[in-house]
């Protein structure tokens, strides 16, 4: 979070029907969860709680089983939620989020699917040599074709260690492309994401990288790029 920025301290906490969604951001990424409610929202709510708040509630309740409800005060500068249980009580950020929606693409030209585990190996490895290179690493696209099937080339380097270059085999839609990104923030999207396998998807070198689970629609995670040498 920047404490500098208090709205990007905040998460948007919408309600909508029978849905709620949690929106994260920083300035270089954003991530955003999507959760069913038990019941439907009378009134559509946008509000900002603070990020520090949300983590506290998720270790208190995150061994309790059943519903958790969430109530906004009357004069709207406060939510509480409560369990059997427990009860946490918060103030709200005032201000406006950033306009997230704009920030998500819409759609993509290369769709690459990478086993998650064989990904975070790799994007470890290349943070050893990032480190001495404000943390870049590249991300080389390969659709599939004659020499064999689709491959994910990352390669970062340093200048006293050398280079390194891992390739992944991958089921890549779409066409190719090159993409450099920030290897923390990378690994911390393939952490977020939490699923076996992983789909990496872009635009260009200057649009945004995205990151969501295969097989679940609930959750995306988008990293914005570094430019590249």
């Amino acid at each position: 979070t920047d404490e500098s920025r208090p709205i990007l301290t905040s998460v948007l906490v919408r309600t909508r029907d029978q849905q709620l969604t949690l929106v994260a951001a920083d300035g270089f990424r954003l991530a955003m969860r999507t959760i069913p409610l038990a019941e439907t929202v009378a009134h559509a709510v946008d509000c900002l709680i603070p990020a520090r708040t949300l983590a506290e509630l998720a270790r208190i309740i995150g061994d309790i089983e059943g519903d958790v409800a969430m109530v906004y005060t009357p004069g709207g500068s406060h939510v509480l939620f409560h369990t059997e249980n427990t009860e946490v009580v918060s103030r709200l950020i005032e201000g406006r989020f950033p306009d997230f929606e704009r920030i998500i693409p819409q759609q993509y030209v290369t769709r690459t699917v990478l086993d998650s585990t064989e990904l975070a190996k790799a994007v470890k490895l290349a943070s050893f040599f990032a480190s001495a290179s404000q943390n870049v690493v590249k991300l080389k696209i390969e659709p599939a074709g004659e020499m064999g099937p689709g491959r994910i080339v990352l390669s970062a380097n340093s200048a006293e260690l050398g280079d390194n270059t891992s390739e992944l085999d991958g089921s890549v839609i779409g066409e190719g492309g090159v993409i450099a990104l920030n290897v923390k923030f990378l690994a911390d999207a393939i952490a977020a994401v939490g699923s076996n396998q992983i789909a990496f998807e872009m635009q260009s070198a200057q649009s945004p990288a995205v990151f969501k689970p295969v097989g679940h629609d609930d959750y995306i995670h988008i990293v914005m790029p570094m430019s590249m040498r």
